[in-house]
This record gives structure tokens, C-alpha cells and sequence, in this order.
């Protein structure tokens, strides 16, 4: 994880209250997108609150997909559905402080990191692979800790820990862990479906009324 998202993440964990009032003072504008994108080039001696602010704003105030670090304002109708919805985000900036509140924030490369716990069977390793959320413009928001998803997907294909990976059919084909199980997540794509990958087999969720293991017969 980049110096910046770990700095998120610390501030929301330890001064939400303090993030969430940078965050509800931060107007829906270009001049302020635009300066959150070049002002995180130079950090500096910057307060952490408001280098978790830029990276809030940076997430919030733009497109989703490829075109992450592009601002959202296409029309004037989406300008006012975007600018609308950034009260629920931080709103909900207490609940995500109070699920994180134990949780320890690793700043190495996915690769290190992986290599660090991969044969600890105490463990689950969670990669979500898929395109637009792992692949996307400023998914990574330095260039030096993005990560190709094949250097991750041969970095756990040996792991004795748990590994759950979420992920189109295309990116794991060619890689060392296209043998294991796998099932559908429901999630269509275009060209190719989403499934979860695992080294351990995958329970399935059986039909909410099969009662055949309950002396019944379903009709």
C-alpha cells in the first residue's frame, strides 16, 4: 500500500472525526480536484488529515473505471448527482472507523507482503483482481507501487495459507493458479465472467428450500 492510502487509512481509523469535517468542508469543484492531484506530488510536511483528504477527494470527486484520476463533471446533471451523494460518503466514514479500529495497516508491495505471510496457515489472503478495480487509473494513486495482477497470481500459487481471489476468467487463464477451484460470483463482464479462485475447495450455497436432507421432498 502507497504512503498516501496508508495515511488514509490511519487518519479514518484514528481521527475520523477529524477527516470527516475536512471532508464535509471540501466543495464539489475542478480547482480543488485539480490541486489534490498535484498537491500530492509534493507531501512535504503536509498534515496527515489533509493528505487523507486529498486521497478522499481524489476517490470521490472522480470517474470510476479506467478514467479514475479524471474529474466526474461530463454534464451538469452528473455535476449535481455527484456533488449530492458526497454527504452519504462521509457519513459513513464513522461506521467504516469503528470496523477498522483493530485492524493493522501493512505499507510493502503486494508481492513482499504476500511473501511475508504466504506459509502461515492462520491466514486468508483476499486479492480482488478484477479489471476495474484492480487495473484501474489510480487504483494505485503513486506509479511505483502499482503491481501486475500475473506478479501477484505467481506470488500466491504456492501459498500454504488460504487464498480467495476475485477476478475474470482472462486474468487468471494463463497464470499458475488457473487449476484451482473456482465458482461464479454472478457478476457478468464484458468478454469475460467474474469468479472467486481458491486454494481450498468452495463451499456452494445450497437452494434456500431443498429439504431433502430434512425427511421432505421439494414439490
Amino acid at each position: 500500500m502507497d504512503r498516501e492510502l496508508l495515511t488514509f487509512w490511519k487518519v479514518l481509523r484514528d481521527r475520523p472525526a477529524d477527516l470527516a469535517r475536512a471532508c464535509t468542508l471540501t466543495p464539489h469543484s475542478r480547482v480543488d480536484f485539480t490541486a489534490a492531484v498535484s498537491g500530492s506530488r509534493a507531501l512535504g510536511d503536509v498534515d496527515e488529515v489533509e493528505v487523507a483528504r486529498r486521497v478522499w477527494l481524489r476517490l470521490n470527486h472522480s470517474q470510476v473505471g479506467t478514467a479514475r484520476m479524471r474529474p466526474q463533471w461530463q454534464s451538469a446533471s452528473a455535476h449535481r448527482k455527484m456533488a449530492s451523494g458526497l454527504g452519504a460518503a462521509v457519513d459513513q466514514m464513522a461506521d467504516a472507523a469503528a470496523r477498522i479500529k483493530s485492524v493493522s495497516l501493512e505499507s510493502a508491495h503486494p508481492v513482499e507482503l504476500i511473501g511475508a505471510i504466504e506459509r502461515q496457515l492462520g491466514v486468508c489472503i483476499y486479492l480482488d483482481l478484477r479489471t476495474d478495480v484492480f487495473g484501474a487509473q489510480g487504483a494505485s494513486l503513486i506509479q511505483r507501487a502499482r503491481v501486475e495482477p500475473i506478479e501477484v497470481l505467481r506470488a500466491v500459487a504456492k501459498a500454504k495459507a488460504a487464498v480467495v481471489i476475485r477476478a475474470e476468467r482472462d486474468t487468471v487463464a494463463a497464470s499458475p493458479v488457473r487449476g484451482w477451484t473456482y465458482t461464479s460470483v454472478g457478476e457478468p463482464r464484458e468478454g469475460s465472467a467474474v469468479h472467486l479462485w481458491s486454494n481450498r475447495v468452495l463451499s456452494m450455497q445450497e437452494h434456500l428450500f431443498d429439504l431433502r436432507d430434512c425427511g421432505g421432498s421439494a414439490p
